[in-house]
């Protein structure tokens, strides 16, 4: 029986693979009312299902703040999130703004006071004092 991590990282494989679907749908076909194999059928059919375009969602995604990655791996922040955040240290809450920064690019994970010197979220914390600074 695979471990409740396989199953988490199976959900957002396939929750991320349905959000790319739905964007190339969107984007490429003008169409919103395709299922998982009708978007896949009618990208193919169009000659449409490659390799850049594929690359060319996944990197919106996690652009937008949408992609689904592995539990602690930092993603970008939507624009919404990015406001936030700068406005929190524009008021001069610094310490909150670094907080929900890393709240929102760990995707909810509460962080701690170890994440600041955890080399594994070194990238995370490098991003949130560049945007702030």
């Amino acid at each position: 029986m695979p471990s409740n991590n396989k199953r988490l990282t199976t959900c957002r494989a396939i929750a991320t693979t349905r959000t790319s679907l739905k964007l190339l749908s969107s984007n490429l076909l003008h169409r919103n009312d395709l299922v998982t194999e009708d978007a896949v059928a009618e990208l193919v059919e169009h000659g449409l299902w490659t390799v850049a375009n594929i690359k060319d969602a996944w990197q919106t995604l996690k652009r937008e703040g949408a992609a689904e990655l592995q539990p602690g791996t930092p993603r970008d922040l939507s624009a919404q999130e990015r406001l936030h955040v700068v406005r929190m240290a524009q008021q001069g809450n610094v310490t909150e703004a670094i907080g929900q920064f890393l709240s929102y690019a760990l995707d909810e994970e509460a962080p701690n006071i170890n994440v600041a010197y955890d080399p594994r979220y070194r990238k995370a914390c490098d991003r949130g004092r560049e945007s702030n600074g």
